[in-house]
């Protein structure tokens, strides 16, 4: 046993504990680990060397110094050495070392016998090897038959004079290929092995390509270490080599050579057209366009493509998002805040994710899966209470990241993250608001009410079941009556399936929807909104693919030129515009990144004489958005219909109608200049468009920025 400090410590409740070897010493740190009891913390290192020294190191104490043992002992607790027991000894910056002392004083002869009045000589043999250090002290026993002077004690001194003792980690550093005018880097590690302070009083290179970073004189203390970068930056083409060489004062070895190698490459550079595309595709239409990628270099031209990006360039485009302040409203209070009543589907937000309830033809079916009696309780009690993590079982991807562990809220959603507790539920996205987050009930809800039922998880035909059961909500006040009995189910392919068993005459004070883990990306499906009811499913389906670019590698030889094939595929996408991109990544030292954004224009168009009418209602994305001050919002009527057009707030507040009335089959743009009915400027902030003819509605969201 080591023991630095041996007493009752706990690390869960604060303080953690690290390991690490920096090549010379194996390194274990006890970081603010607090006592059990006493509320001291502590600060402290054990340190472990390849020749068995063993040193540690007190940053800080605070508190108790008094109640600890400090020293070490051997497998079977029968020879051990102690500095400490009990006593008030450690302090801050203290160090302690202990080290097994290499035998350096014997004796010659080591027995005899002397005949009365005779002397014999003994030898004292004196060794400096395996020592370091100054000064060494130990007494000589003289152990005889004499009754009154049976042992003789002669005390005896060593003076050492030390000397450095310089080493490096590597004979030969290979720098690598690296292209001409760029930079490699490799570090040299010179370390003193000697007893005494070794000093570096000059480093040299033999060859210009080959340079390094270091201030001379440098002294490296005995026992210590200094790293010395090493970099290489190539003026021609080739094979190099050179040499690094420093001057020590080391008495045995005063001048050290590092051999050191490279090779110079020509680069790439490389080009790509067009920079951008742009794609007409009629509704499950398929199309392909041609992107090449030019070397204009002397050099070969590596690249690779990663997995195109389905996303918004027009966030892209934003200033980050400025959190929202998270404002909790007051505990059991009604719920004042109202939203816009949900249609039976919805998105796709800015990652692509869409949502549609069994209400909607052709949306999910409902049915429920009971595992009150065979699944794991995850939380069976607490109000504002947030557990976990647990796990889900398989690698779920939940806007471009993949989590294999999830937490459970009290107040209705789940998330791979957060531990917040958040009750007062907002709309989504909000950065301030709970993030990489499922809320199939978001509300102030509480597993301590009387008569509230449990919350469990459970793998289902390789699905993952989070269920609420009976959960009873914290004010009727503010919720509805309760119990409400629903459920998430996760699936690998990265679908979200939302299950109401019981909500019953539910209060329109919860918010149903997810969010990414910036809370600036999110899909809504319902906020402070009577929506819900028993025997509901809302399913969110994960982005669609509609981008892929082939082949994903390839070389470009010197003034050469490859064909990227483009494919565009519109198979389950809403008409209107999708945005995305695909990065051409290469070895170009220059432009190592290339991106090329990508447009996808849905139509849904048919041939009717000569004209080309659409084949059913369509309201686009707005363009452009977000916008300041105008946008543009294009909708098709495949006949003659009435027709309103309004802008909400995010309250379901009307701000503007734009259109109440006949209009003709085709295709329409509508300008919003940004203002109100009353002709006033509208603040900055998301709003809704939404189109209503006879039965048929659709809403997209829009943001004003300022």
């Amino acid at each position: 046993m080591l023991a630095m400090f041996w007493d009752d410590l706990n690390p869960a409740t604060g303080g953690s504990v690290y390991y690490y070897n920096d090549g010379t010493r194996l390194i274990v740190e006890f970081e603010s680990i607090n006592h059990y009891s006493n509320g001291s913390a502590y600060t402290m290192q054990a340190h472990l060397y390849p020749n068995g020294k063993i040193e540690y190191h007190y940053l800080t104490v605070t508190g108790t110094t008094d109640s600890g043992t400090i020293g070490m002992q051997n497998a079977d607790g029968a020879d051990g050495l102690m500095a400490a027991y009990n006593a008030a000894y450690v302090q801050d910056n203290l160090a302690v070392r202990f080290a097994a002392v290499t035998p350096w004083l014997s004796t010659a002869p080591n027995s005899g016998s002397l005949a009365a009045g005779a002397s014999v000589d003994v030898d004292a043999v004196f060794s400096a090897a395996g020592l370091c250090g100054s000064h060494f002290d130990a007494n000589l026993h003289v152990v005889s038959n004499d009754a009154l002077n049976g042992d003789v004690v002669v005390p005896v001194g060593l003076d050492l004079t030390g000397a450095p003792d310089i080493m490096v980690d590597a004979a030969t550093l290979d720098l690598g290929q690296v292209f001409l005018s760029a930079q490699g880097d490799l570090d040299l590690t010179v370390s003193n092995n000697g007893c005494a302070d070794l000093t570096i009083s000059a480093v040299a290179a033999d060859h210009a390509d080959f340079g390094w970073v270091a201030t001379v004189p440098q002294v490296i203390a005995a026992g210590a270490s200094l790293v010395i970068p090493v970099s290489f930056t190539p003026a021609l083409a080739g094979p190099i080599s050179g040499i690094l060489t420093l001057t020590s004062d080391d008495p045995n070895n005063p001048v050290l050579t590092v051999n050191l190698t490279g090779e110079g490459l020509e680069a790439g550079e490389v080009a790509v057209n067009p920079t951008t595309v742009y794609q007409v595709v009629n509704l499950e239409g398929t199309a392909t366009q041609t992107v090449t990628v030019t070397n204009n270099g002397l050099g070969d031209l590596n690249f690779s493509i990663p997995s195109p990006d389905m996303y918004s360039k027009h966030l892209a485009e934003m200033e980050p998002v400025k959190p929202i302040a998270y404002q909790a409203g007051v505990k059991g209070a009604k719920d004042e805040d109202f939203g816009v009543a949900p249609l039976g589907s919805g998105g796709p937000d800015l990652y692509g994710y869409k949502w549609v309830d069994s209400d909607e033809p052709g949306g999910p079916m409902f049915g429920w899966i009971d595992i009150s009696a065979t699944g794991t309780a995850a939380m069976t009690t607490g109000d504002d209470s947030n557990l976990g993590p647990f796990p889900i079982g398989f690698p779920f991807e939940f806007y471009g990241n993949t989590f294999t562990d999830f937490r459970v809220s009290s107040n209705g959603f789940i998330s791979f993250t957060s531990s917040a507790t958040a009750f007062t539920n907002t709309a989504l996205p909000n950065s301030s608001s709970p993030v990489n987050m499922i809320a199939p009930f978001w509300d102030d809800l509480s597993l301590s009410a009387a008569g509230s039922g449990d919350i469990y998880y459970e793998m289902i035909h390789g699905d993952l079941i989070v269920m609420y059961d009976n959960v009873m909500p914290y004010s009727g006040a503010s919720s509805g009556a309760g119990p409400f009995s629903f459920e998430v189910i996760l699936s690998p392919t990265g679908r979200i399936t939302m299950q109401y068993l019981t909500v019953g005459a539910v209060a329109a004070s919860h918010t149903v929807g997810i969010q990414d883990g910036t809370g600036t990306i999110g899909l809504q499906v319902a906020y402070n909104a009577a929506y819900l009811h028993d025997n509901m499913v809302v399913e969110i389906r994960t982005p669609i693919d509609w981008l892929a670019v082939s082949p994903l590698v390839g070389t470009v030889p010197a003034g050469g030129s490859l064909d990227l094939a483009v494919d565009f595929n519109a198979a389950g996408l809403a008409v209107g515009l999708h945005d995305g991109q695909f990065l051409v990544l290469s070895d170009d030292p220059a432009t190592p990144s290339v991106p090329v954004p990508a447009t996808l224009e849905v139509s849904d168009l048919s041939a009717v004489g000569d004209d080309l009418l659409p084949r059913a209602v369509a309201l686009d994305q707005n363009v452009p958005n977000p916008f300041n001050p105008m946008t543009d919002i294009k909708f098709s009527l495949p006949k003659a219909s009435r027709v309103e057009l309004r802008v909400y707030d995010v309250r379901g507040a009307l701000v503007r109608n734009l259109i109440s009335g006949e209009m003709a089959a085709g295709h329409h743009t509508q300008v919003w200049m940004g203002r109100d009915d009353q002709g006033q400027d509208v603040p900055s902030g998301v709003y809704f468009y939404r189109l209503q003819l006879d039965e048929e509605v659709l809403t997209r969201r829009m943001t004003l920025l300022k």
